[in-house]
């Protein structure tokens, strides 16, 4: 409940909030909001630990691949590593069956240590956190706090002071986490290059057409990766107007056209041709409005393949069993086929 500053102090004194408990209260606030800061810090380095001790290899696989897939420079590596290794801890399902996450394991052991209702309460909440795009709205250093607001959203959120202060009305891209009455950028942010809100409504179009918060949490948590190489480099896709035209007239590269002859040589046969047909839509739809950059063709079609059973009526398969049979690692086949159905749910031209 918010009690307002003129209010009725809820001690029953009769006097005003401001005038009788409210710098009291405020104070507790702040002590228990400094003692839950702690243990985000320190939960913070010790999830990260726990993901690099206990599951090495189901990280450095997918980014392998997504590195190996796009067409991304040392600079990008270098600058965006650790937000596609958080992405990966809060999102990435270790298993299609469960769909439990590196984080989800993590908080079942948190939950059986911490016994401190509050800190309990703070980290299980942060289950349901993903990545957006915030513009910085005010900066206060008197009261130690910033506000942004979702660039596609109007959501605003005030956040705890970082210690390297953006540029106002900059553009970060991160992951809020609250902790007490205030958020954090889990890990930090990465500060963007300018975008008219024309360019991010083209992105939301794109992306998440409602606009809802669910809908671009969705997108968020199944595409960061995409969407991360695509916000972050502004500068170079318009430095190349004639890779964008060729890709706007509907022209295939040679590795998008293998994708689906690959898809089409390997297939099972008990696949429908109403199917194959479904299949065959989306790829086109899916290779001109994404502008997939195929490196390993294999990946992809592995994804159709599994993206076919799910369609199909008669035809079942796993995406282990796909791994094995497109020479890909099956966390690989999950993302590409978590973006690819993910389009296909969105596109109206394809489910029609």
């Amino acid at each position: 409940m918010n009690i307002g500053r003129n209010d009725p102090c809820p001690c029953g004194s009769g006097k005003k909030y401001k005038k009788c408990c409210m710098n009291k209260v405020e104070t507790l606030e702040k002590g228990q909001e400094r003692i839950l800061f702690k243990e985000y810090e320190r939960v913070l380095q010790d999830l990260f630990n726990y993901a690099r001790k206990n599951y090495e290899n189901e990280l450095s696989a997918p980014l392998r691949d997504f590195f190996t897939d796009a067409e991304v420079d040392d600079t990008f590596i270098k600058n965006h590593s650790f937000f596609l290794i958080l992405w990966e801890i809060f999102n990435q399902p270790l298993q299609t069956e469960t769909k439990e996450t590196i984080f989800d394991h993590y908080l079942e052991l948190y939950l059986e240590k911490q016994k401190r209702t509050s800190a309990q309460k703070m980290v299980q909440g942060w289950k349901e956190t993903s990545f957006s795009t915030y513009r910085v709205l005010n900066i206060s250093t008197e009261e130690e706090n910033m506000v942004v607001e979702d660039a596609w959203t109007g959501t605003t959120y005030t956040t705890f002071l970082p210690d390297s202060l953006p540029e106002p009305s900059s553009l970060l891209i991160g992951q809020l986490v609250a902790i007490g009455q205030r958020y954090e950028f889990f890990g930090g942010y990465f500060e963007l290059q300018e975008y008219t809100q024309a360019e991010l409504d083209a992105v939301r179009a794109a992306h998440f057409p409602n606009g809802t918060e669910q809908e671009k949490a969705i997108a968020f948590k199944n595409a960061f990766p995409t969407l991360l190489l695509m916000l972050a480099t502004k500068n170079d896709r318009e430095a190349s107007p004639l890779e964008e035209k060729s890709v706007a007239i509907g022209a295939m590269t040679e590795e998008q056209k293998q994708v689906y002859a690959l898809f089409i040589e390997k297939h099972d046969l008990a696949l429908e041709p109403k199917t194959l047909d479904i299949v065959a839509k989306l790829w086109h739809h899916y290779v001109k409005e994404e502008f997939p950059q195929v490196k390993k063709p294999e990946l992809y079609a592995a994804a159709l393949e599994y993206l076919a059973a799910n369609l199909s009526s008669q035809y079942a398969t796993t995406q282990s069993a796909l791994s094995k049979k497109y020479g890909a690692s099956a966390s690989s086949i999950s993302q590409k086929y978590r973006s690819l159905n993910d389009f296909h749910e969105r596109s109206a031209v394809v489910s029609g």
